[in-house]
């Protein structure tokens, strides 16, 4: 049950936080539900292109079926699947993984963009297989059992359209710590990514890592090994004390500090989301307004920016709330509500603002 709650979504972030073409929007939203929060944005409308647009295949109360037809309703494309490495290799060479098979019968007929991850991190977890526990990833063992693992995996999904390859999820939150330095993971990446080309040609391989470390220098420099560059972001004030979001119209300086930063190399947000719970200080209003923004702040940066997969279609049900509040050990009210609002439509289906807004966002510029 937990791969599947985590297919979309690396929740570290949260943790540390605690610790010529012209669109009026939001669609038939009325100005005065907004407050403080801008309530038009005037932009200059750039189609698709070869940009991908997904939405995260959270089911909330509905199941897999209805979900993935309605992110196609809403015109997204990408769909991504993470798998933890310690996950296939149970045993010293012995592999295994009924998510890769079922993933390579679904998506491979049908062509769908995917994003793969096979995490030797995850977060704030290592998953290493256990008879590598006491090996630092600099190990060449190490290096020689993930591409071990890794061919296992070329074999089970070779029907699979896959854009991006995933290396480790937000690894910043791990590194550095528990003997884990940038430097160890770098010589680890430097052994797997060649390799790992030819395994996956096609493929773009990176790491993702959260907003708030994305332009750090060690960071940085860890993409020089890299294709692209992969991001996850909620849009929640740095600090301690109860999670709170920021404005909205804050997604456009991101993605300015961004392309800044990275201009050789493009740039994949492979999770962004906003909650709309009003114990974060949101509400639908405000999730309604990132939404529109995040499009506005897309269209500036095309060129650079290639990929913005949304979290998700639903809000998480209460079952599997708890499940992630269990995981993680945390059971903070706005933690709860931040889990429970993420969705563009609500736990059982019933529509958000936000849904109505992405709609029409992704609609118009033909994706």
């Amino acid at each position: 049950m937990l791969k599947k709650l985590l297919i979309a979504l690396g929740l570290v972030s949260v943790l540390m936080v605690l610790f010529s073409n012209k669109i009026s929007d939001f669609a038939t939203l009325p100005s005065s539900q907004f407050e403080e929060v801008e309530s038009v944005i005037d932009v200059e409308i750039k189609p698709a292109g070869d940009r991908l647009l997904g939405l995260a295949l959270t089911e909330g109360e509905v199941g897999f079926d209805q979900t993935f037809a309605t992110a196609r309703e809403m015109r997204a494309s990408l769909v991504t699947l993470p798998i933890f490495w310690d996950d296939i290799e149970p045993e010293k060479g012995e592999y295994e993984s009924s998510w890769l098979g079922i993933a390579n019968e679904v998506y491979g007929g049908l062509g769908t963009p995917m994003s793969l991850e096979i995490n030797p991190i995850d977060t704030n977890n290592v998953r290493l297989p256990s008879y590598l526990a006491d090996k630092g990833f600099s190990d060449p063992e190490v290096i020689g059992a993930y591409l071990d693992a890794m061919q296992y995996v070329a074999d089970e999904t070779k029907d699979m359209n896959i854009k991006y390859l995933v290396i480790g999820n937000e690894v910043d939150g791990m590194i550095p710590g528990e003997g884990i330095s940038w430097s160890d993971y770098q010589t680890f990446l430097e052994g797997v990514v060649p390799v790992l080309h030819t395994l996956f040609p096609g493929a773009k391989v990176g790491v993702k890592v959260m907003f708030i470390s994305v332009t750090k220098p060690e960071v940085v420099a860890l993409h020089d090994t890299l294709d692209a560059i992969f991001v996850t972001h909620y849009m929640l004030k740095e600090g301690f004390g109860s999670l709170a979001v920021r404005s909205p119209e804050g997604i456009a300086e991101d993605f300015e500090e961004i392309t800044r930063v990275y201009t050789d190399k493009p740039i994949a947000f492979l999770e962004l989301g906003y909650p709309s719970s009003d114990l974060l200080g949101s509400s639908e209003q405000h999730q309604a307004a990132f939404i529109s923004h995040a499009f506005a702040a897309w269209d500036r940066h095309n060129d650079q920016i290639e990929t913005i997969n949304f979290l998700g279609v639903h809000d998480y049900s209460t079952k599997e709330v708890k499940t992630f509040t269990d995981y993680y050990g945390f059971n903070d009210k706005s933690f709860i509500g931040f889990l429970s609002s993420l969705g563009l439509l609500k736990a059982d289906g019933t529509q958000k603002k936000a849904s109505a807004v992405f709609r029409e966002e992704a609609t118009v510029r033909g994706f």
